[in-house]
């Protein structure tokens, strides 16, 4: 069965900010679209997690590496990020969600450099200043309602579209996973962490955290023309 046979022919909901490029490019056909934002339930951080955190002695960066269950198979793309924070940042805390890579990984493991099969994402994110994902719509928007800068790794899909969005919108940098060096990637992280204003991340963190399925559910009731911003 075709998922596009479940579409509604009266308002479509998407789990994205509305940026407007976007908006500039929907076509005026009586359906309205309806930009939620993001759409998680937010997790608090299990007690282990924070006595772990706490007892790791780094002045860096928080930086946190995930690409999803899928493409944690890239064991190849972990280990360069993990072997470039570590040259570029040897203070850093270094937190990689490996799937089930973890065992391949675990050579690269120290005091520092904490690599696990699944880790509390949206439980850790309050407590990075950096994370590098693959340009999954989850990863993103999590990210982006806690106002973390992002270096995206886009493999496939929709992930090329996300990067494209998040880049032209100043929220990330974007480099190629199977092409980019430790110095790209030292330099992608080095200018995430110099931008300390990030206007932009900061005008689209609000965005997203005042928007939510609470906002969906209202614009559906209101049953009215709805605007698209």
């Amino acid at each position: 069965m075709s998922a596009f046979r479940l579409c509604s022919p009266l308002a479509v909901l998407y789990t994205y900010p509305a940026f407007p490029h976007l908006l500039e490019q929907i076509e005026s056909n009586g359906i309205e679209r309806i930009f939620m934002g993001a759409c998680f339930q937010r997790e608090t951080l299990p007690a282990a997690w924070r006595d772990r955190l706490l007892a790791v002695e780094a002045s860096g960066p928080r930086i946190l590496v995930a690409l999803g269950t899928f493409l944690s198979a890239r064991t190849d793309v972990l280990e360069r990020c993990i072997c470039a924070i570590g040259d570029a940042y040897p203070q850093a805390l270094c937190i990689v969600a490996a799937g089930g890579s973890a065992e391949a990984l675990a050579h690269l493991s120290s005091d520092r450099v904490i690599i696990e099969a699944f880790i509390p994402q949206k439980g850790l994110l309050p407590s990075m200043d950096v994370v590098i994902h693959h340009g999954g719509n989850n990863s993103f928007t999590e990210s982006l309602y806690y106002g973390k800068p992002a270096v995206i790794l886009p493999f496939s899909s929709d992930q090329f579209s996300i990067a494209h969005d998040a880049q032209r919108c100043g929220l990330a940098a974007c480099l190629d996973p199977n092409s980019f060096t430790a110095a790209d990637l030292a330099a992608a992280i080095a200018t995430l962490l110099r931008d300390a204003a990030r206007a932009d991340l900061h005008t689209w963190q609000a965005h997203v955290q005042e928007r939510g399925p609470s906002y969906a559910v209202r614009q559906i009731q209101a049953g009215a023309a709805l605007p698209l911003t």
